[in-house]
């Protein structure tokens, strides 16, 4: 195929083996059978990577270096030498399921208003340590929205997508590679967004996670760790977008309200004070996910919670807590405005927590394992919120993005 004139009735399927050479077998056997349209495939691979797909006529095998994990980088490689007007990228980690997963991955694209595709994607549910598997759901379930039907979605999987060529060499994705690799997917899909474009869901173009990866799951503690890069990665996005992507704002906040209670006892004052600013704060920090404009649910969370607690302190055993002779009422108000601060997030992240823990579940008999996932979800968001105030107060990417 000449690659100086795209051909429209062709996809350009890519391929970085360079991620998985082990699952990039399996993916590449499924990805020769599919039917329907009519494609090539752009095998990115590095010296080491050898298999029977290389010899096929419709595989293009572009060597790649220094590609340092960027799916990114990856995705511009084999941009270069597409002649599709379709790129389809595939994770092989991930494996098309059946003959007829690029058709149906395809179709929406019928319509001219759409710009990408974003397919099904299925974790692997048997196989390897349950709460490592499980954690690894919770991590990765935050990038993943999987509705039951034909839909417009916001982020692009990152997995198994597609999108028109023209797109990708408008908005220019080779600069993205600068940025966090955890926040490719996230700046990808802004710019197709302010493109003009609209991501599709389509959940007959499923993938499963590649059996081999069951005894290859991280450790709980470089899981947990993964929750530092998320931060900065939501922090820079935060700079260049104004988009709360992961919650980073909120917790941010819960992690600082947390030392109120050592404020308190350093001086009342103090503490009233800056859980007065953390209130406020709560107004202006979103604790949704972009294009839900609704900025002030902490907030009332806080006001509720400190409303319960005041009206908890009855006079008949007020007195055995708080010594009359020594707590003035409005004393008593300010202690617990204090203490329902940090109370209110710690509900709030226990709450979010239980949500992603949830959604991450994929069995019945993970339900076993629910508490302990709960506990180290909550771990995991606490260290976000590091990883989103260091790259805050000391931003590693300066990058500033032109509108």
């Amino acid at each position: 195929m000449k690659k100086d004139k795209r051909d429209k009735n062709t996809v350009s399927i890519i391929v970085p083996a360079v991620l998985n050479p082990e699952s990039a077998r399996q993916c590449m056997d499924v990805l020769l059978e599919q039917k329907g349209k009519s494609f090539e495939i752009i095998l990115l691979t590095d010296k080491t990577y050898k298999c029977r797909h290389t010899e096929n006529p419709r595989v293009e095998v572009v060597e790649i270096k220094n590609y340092g994990g960027s799916k990114i980088k990856t995705l511009a490689s084999g941009l270069k030498p597409a002649g599709g007007d379709i790129i389809v990228w595939i994770d092989p980690h991930y494996i098309p399921e059946g003959a007829g997963w690029l058709e149906n991955l395809l179709r929406p694209f019928e319509d001219d208003s759409v710009g990408a595709v974003s397919g099904r994607v299925r974790p692997l549910c048997e196989g390897g340590n349950k709460m490592n598997r499980l954690l690894h759901y919770t991590v990765t379930s935050h990038s993943a929205p999987q509705p039951k039907k034909i839909s417009e979605i916001d982020l692009l999987s990152f997995k198994c997508d597609a999108v028109r060529t023209d797109i990708l060499r408008d908005i220019g994705v080779e600069d993205i590679s600068s940025l966090p690799r955890l926040s490719e997917n996230v700046e990808l899909s802004l710019r197709i967004k302010n493109a003009g474009y609209k991501i599709m869901f389509q959940p007959a173009a499923g993938a499963m996670e590649y059996q081999g990866e069951a005894g290859k799951n991280p450790s709980i503690a470089d899981s947990l760790l993964t929750g530092l890069s998320y931060g900065q990665a939501d922090a820079t996005i935060g700079r260049r977008w104004d988009v709360q992507w992961l919650n980073g704002p909120f917790f941010m906040v819960a992690l600082i309200s947390i030392l109120l209670p050592i404020t308190f006892f350093w001086g009342i004052p103090y503490a009233v004070i800056g859980a007065g600013l953390i209130f406020l704060w709560g107004w202006f920090s979103g604790f949704h996910i972009p294009y839900i404009p609704w900025e002030w649910p902490i907030a009332l969370v806080n006001l509720f919670v400190y409303v319960v607690i005041i009206l908890l302190i009855r006079d008949d055993w007020a007195a055995s807590v708080f010594d009359p002779q020594k707590w003035h009422p409005a004393i008593i108000r300010q202690v617990v405005f204090v203490l329902a601060i940090p109370l209110s997030y710690v509900l709030l992240m226990v709450v979010l927590s239980c949500k992603t823990a949830l959604k991450g579940m994929c069995g019945m008999k993970s339900s076993l394992y629910l508490p302990g996932l709960i506990i180290l979800t909550f771990f995991w968001q606490f260290l976000l919120a590091v990883g989103y105030t260091k790259e805050k107060l000391l931003p590693k990417y300066k990058i500033q993005h032109s509108r």
